[in-house]
């Protein structure tokens, strides 16, 4: 009877996962402030529920990356590394939980752990295009300027209607004291979206 219970309860547990999985669906998208990243109805009943499900099964990849941009997403920085840290032991060849961890630690201010899981997921990405402006802004928070303007360069090839990019372009010329070279990517970020003008 008991065994009975245990199998009646598996359904009902997937189906909540599946739920919480939906709802931990997240659009990264690109602002003056690195990434925001919204994570669409993230609130802490969802996060309490997901790492239920993640204690109850902790070998599910998928689950602890979820989790963990649930907890970045409100700013639980730690405990978003926790999870990723997990999620790519779980899965070494997991191009996404490599690039989630990158940006947790660059919030920690591990830059050097940082640049280890971008490249990694750079390698493992079929499309790099997100990936290129992560490791320009990296190195702008490292004032390595011209390591950001190589890759902000590969990135501008797949995101050439981004404004942001041109406002990370401008300020890493900025940092390597271009005042004009800089003014010239404000203007072309501001073509683009001209909410942006007075951004620095």
């Amino acid at each position: 009877m008991e065994s009975e219970k245990r199998v009646g309860a598996i359904p009902v547990l997937v189906v909540i996962a599946l739920i919480l999985l939906g709802a931990a669906v997240f659009a990264v998208y690109f602002e003056d402030q690195l990434f925001g990243v919204q994570v669409q109805s993230s609130t802490n009943m969802q996060v309490f529920a997901l790492q239920a499900y993640v204690d109850q099964d902790p070998y599910n990849e998928q689950a602890k990356v979820n989790l963990g941009w649930l907890y970045y997403s409100q700013g639980e920085y730690e405990q978003a590394r926790e999870q990723l840290e997990q999620a790519v032991e779980l899965d070494p060849e997991s191009q996404v939980a490599f690039y989630n961890l990158g940006l947790v630690y660059m919030e920690l201010e591990q830059y050097d752990a940082a640049e280890k899981c971008l490249l990694r997921s750079l390698d493992l990405a079929r499309h790099p295009d997100i990936l290129y402006v992560a490791l320009g802004e990296l190195y702008l928070r490292k004032s390595d300027y011209d390591k950001a303007l190589e890759y902000l360069e590969q990135g501008e090839h797949w995101l050439s209607t981004s404004p942001d990019i041109y406002i990370r372009m401008a300020r890493a010329y900025n940092g390597k004291g271009m005042s004009k070279e800089a003014n010239q990517y404000y203007e072309k970020a501001y073509s683009f979206d001209p909410e942006l003008r007075g951004t620095k």
